[in-house]
């Protein structure tokens, strides 16, 4: 028995229907852009403000090392009222660059009586935060570190947010599906 849709043998239409779908694929993942789930958090948190600034980075599936996009959302809440934002290293001259340099912030313990003691208290600073993939020696690890002002921690944030601050979009970047901002417990 023939086939309807080809004159020629089962092989010539599965050569046919897989290029068809190839072809269909290429169009699909031209126009659309698959972000990998968050794999590190900012936060910063001014004290007298009563805002809160949430900056979770993951990297844009199907790129590769040396050429590796990253994608931010942004989530602002002051008195009530969130806002999202979004942006990607592509649409952001300098900030793959900034993110780069996450890994020279260091922290370390300060044991009490031994000499390192932070000179000076603050009560209404601004609390920083970062939440990330790790190393310790040869091992991968996830941390936490929080800091006040004044510290390579919130020198840090802070150029990263300025360098961000005119690329927010309130749209998440190319033909994505929406993923909820973070509650106030880190969770979706």
């Amino acid at each position: 028995m023939r086939n309807f849709w080809f004159a020629g043998d089962r092989t010539d239409t599965f050569a046919a229907m897989s290029l068809l779908l190839a072809s269909l694929l290429a169009v699909v993942q031209a126009d659309s852009v698959s972000l990998s789930p968050s794999w590190a958090t900012i936060g910063r948190n001014p004290a007298l403000r009563r805002s809160k600034e949430t900056v979770e980075i993951g990297t844009i599936a199907g790129t590769r090392p040396g050429g590796i996009r990253y994608w931010m959302r942004r989530t602002y809440t002051e008195r009530g009222t969130t806002s999202v934002g979004w942006t990607t290293t592509a649409d952001c001259p300098g900030s793959r660059e900034l993110i780069g340099t996450m890994e020279q912030i260091t922290a370390g313990p300060d044991v009490p009586g031994q000499g390192r003691e932070s000179p000076w208290l603050i009560l209404d600073g601004v609390g920083y935060s970062l939440d990330a993939p790790g190393r310790i020696g040869d091992g991968g690890t996830r941390f936490r570190i929080t800091s006040n002002v004044r510290t390579p921690l919130a020198a840090w944030i802070d150029r990263l947010l300025a360098a961000l601050q005119p690329c927010w979009k309130p749209e998440a970047p190319g033909n994505t599906r929406f993923v909820p901002p973070l509650d106030e417990a880190g969770r979706r």
